[in-house]
């Protein structure tokens, strides 16, 4: 997804701090997975988030990514990027959510 949409997301906030990729257009898939993984509990979540193209320009987070790791060693990676080129020629919203697993979920 291209620079507008985070753009006008921190145009539209009086906190910039209250929002960023992953609390806007990650939350959903993150809500997906967790629904699809009910049965085993969380263990370990690590994320890092990166600001150098619209933390200066408005005090927002660029792109955020992360490793969820249940407890019967399933990972769940997520990745949400706000800061690629406003000319980037994917000026679109998707949602993709993959599993692999022997037996099924």
């Amino acid at each position: 997804m291209n620079r507008l949409v985070a753009l006008d997301n921190y145009q539209r906030t009086n906190d910039p701090s209250k929002i960023s990729p992953m609390v806007i257009s990650g939350r959903t898939r993150s809500d997906i997975v967790m629904w699809m993984m009910r049965r085993s509990a969380r263990s370990e979540i690590y994320a890092r988030s990166v600001d150098k193209a619209l933390g200066p320009l408005c005090k927002g987070i660029d792109a955020t990514a992360g490793v969820i790791t249940f407890d019967d060693g399933s990972l769940y990676h997520a990745a949400t990027p706000w800061a690629l080129p406003v000319v980037w020629p994917g000026a679109v919203y998707s949602l993709e959510v993959g599993i692999t697993a022997p037996k099924g979920c």
